[in-house]
């Protein structure tokens, strides 16, 4: 899941949803400043439980059959433009990012509640308490919840020129190269993950 999957049904609860997105922030900010579950797990608080939300939220949806059958589709189409290209994590990102693009699509609102609600928080708060979570203090946090708030990272998503742009920042951050062709999977991408939101959200029963 991306951010506003983990957080559609907390946008009136600003921790908590900076929670869900805390561990992403991390990923995109210092992967070094890795997580410590244990230390999430026995932490009180709004913002642990949006960390914990997170967690248990991505280890059910990457099991699920909707979203193996998704970015499978996605990772082949990817493949045929290039063989060599990280295929299968880019039909992965690519799945992720277009299911938000969809919720956002189906209610802009959610979109300005998103933003709004993390206008609420103290990144300050937040850079502390990450420290005592992770292998080390996190670099540059606040600097990115400001520039992710800032430039409103999510409205990039509307278009297929704004979402080839965020994938190329998702390649510049982790150091692989888009697969070439990239921009003419983009739409049909688009409307396959528009087709499965409902099947990609649908939490298996326990």
């Amino acid at each position: 899941m991306n951010y506003l999957a983990h957080g559609r049904d907390i946008l009136d609860r600003p921790y908590e949803l900076a929670g869900t997105a805390l561990p992403d922030w991390l990923a995109a900010c210092d992967r070094g400043a890795r997580l410590r579950r244990g230390a999430v797990a026995a932490a009180m608080g709004d913002l642990a439980q949006g960390v914990r939300r997170h967690l248990r939220e991505d280890a059910w949806f990457h099991g699920t059959q909707a979203f193996l059958e998704v970015s499978g589709i996605l990772a082949r189409g990817l493949r045929e433009g290039d063989p060599h290209a990280r295929a299968a994590f880019y039909g992965h990102v690519l799945t992720e990012m277009l299911l938000d693009a969809a919720l956002i699509a189906e209610r802009p609102d959610r979109l300005d509640a998103y933003y709004a609600a993390l206008d609420e928080i103290d990144p300050r708060r937040i850079d502390a308490v990450a420290a005592s979570w992770t292998t080390a203090p996190p670099r540059g946090l606040l600097a990115f919840i400001d520039l992710f708030r800032r430039t409103r990272f999510l409205e990039g998503y509307a278009t297929d020129a704004g979402l080839l742009a965020r994938l190329e920042g998702v390649a510049r951050r982790v150091g692989a190269p888009l697969p070439r062709g990239t921009a003419d999977v983009i739409p049909g991408a688009r409307r396959l993950v528009t087709g499965r939101a409902k099947d990609l959200l649908a939490e298996p029963a326990a």
